[in-house]
């Protein structure tokens, strides 16, 4: 993954050349600069994602799937 968050949530980051490391997003974002990013995935989880204590009763979990150039070209597809 890109980043892990709160022991719950899970980025991944992709650019033109594929996912995006944990050191290179740092770095960019410590240095302030912008990523170019073309889509990133965020899961999120009710429960921790790494926690080894065993299986949960209830649970749920969701992802988004985000590119802003897909859909800038379904924005222009459908103008």
């Amino acid at each position: 993954p890109t980043v892990l968050a709160h022991d719950k949530t899970i980025y991944w980051a992709f650019d033109e050349k594929g996912e995006i490391s944990e050191e290179h997003y740092r770095k960019a974002k410590q240095e302030g600069r912008p990523l170019r990013t073309l889509a990133t995935i965020k899961l999120h989880s009710s429960q921790k994602i790494m926690d080894q204590s065993g299986p949960v009763e209830n649970g749920s979990v969701y992802y988004i799937i985000s590119s802003e150039p897909i859909l800038k070209l379904h924005q222009a597809q459908n103008s």
